[in-house]
């Protein structure tokens, strides 16, 4: 839940469903297909920023273009039926992603390391961009806004319950309280809504400790905030 927040945000409007490809589930899945745009005042739907397929099984979202499609639906359906409505083509377009897919659940140590690296990479990159648009703005999540309203009723209440106690102390301790649940709301973020589908993605390649501190270490060097804001300890807990 965000209470406030700055930057610009964009708008979403749903256009249909397709079959396609998805990285994170290593398979064909039903994607919504969304029309992208920044937030305007005006009439009509603003100015078109592109388009976006979001996975339904996984929920991560892919920069895509509806032309690629034959058609979109206007429901989800069960995947043989979207696909062959949607996407007839989609195995031989994704030929090589499907193989690649194949190598990996047959020996994914069959890889050079240089390889792997690149693999373990990729997944990370595929949910970069949702990190990245998250953190991008000061936001004030469920957790923090309860915080918050919980800390201004103690001010309230508290001096009328326990008027010798300083109302200083109340401030003290409602600052406090809504403090922690800020500096934690990253970390909550990370853990409910980026953390699974990243272990989705990477559990096929089973990376060691040592794998994913080295890729997480470039992405951090390199600006990615996905680098700095996933906890190794916490991925690693839903890797096992």
């Amino acid at each position: 839940m965000r209470l406030l927040g700055s930057g610009r945000e964009r708008q979403a409007s749903r256009i249909g469903y397709a079959a396609d490809f998805c990285p994170i589930c290593h398979g064909a899945q039903v994607f919504a297909i969304d029309r992208i745009g920044p937030t305007h005042y005006g009439v009509g739907q603003g100015r078109l920023a592109g388009h976006e397929r979001i996975c339904l099984n996984c929920t991560t979202a892919f920069q895509t273009d509806p032309g690629r499609y034959r058609a979109l639906a206007e429901r989800p359906a069960e995947l043989d039926v979207l696909q062959a409505e949607t996407f007839p083509n989609l195995d031989h377009v994704h030929h090589d992603q499907l193989e690649l897919v194949r190598r990996i659940e047959y020996d994914p140590f069959a890889f050079p390391p240089a390889e792997r690296h690149g693999l373990i990479r990729n997944v990370l990159l595929c949910l970069s961009e949702k990190v990245e648009r998250h953190f991008s703005a000061f936001k004030l999540d469920y957790h923090t806004g309860l915080a918050l309203a919980a800390a201004l009723v103690l001010c309230l209440i508290g001096p009328m319950l326990l008027p010798a106690v300083p109302v200083v102390v109340f401030m003290v301790l409602g600052a406090a309280v809504v403090s922690w649940h800020y500096l934690t709301s990253g970390r909550r973020y990370m853990r409910q809504h980026v953390l699974p589908a990243l272990a989705r993605g990477l559990r096929p390649l089973k990376p060691s400790a040592d794998e994913l501190a080295h890729v997480l270490a470039e992405l951090d060097e390199l600006g990615h905030k996905i680098g700095k804001k996933v906890v190794l300890a916490d991925l690693l807990a839903l890797l096992k």
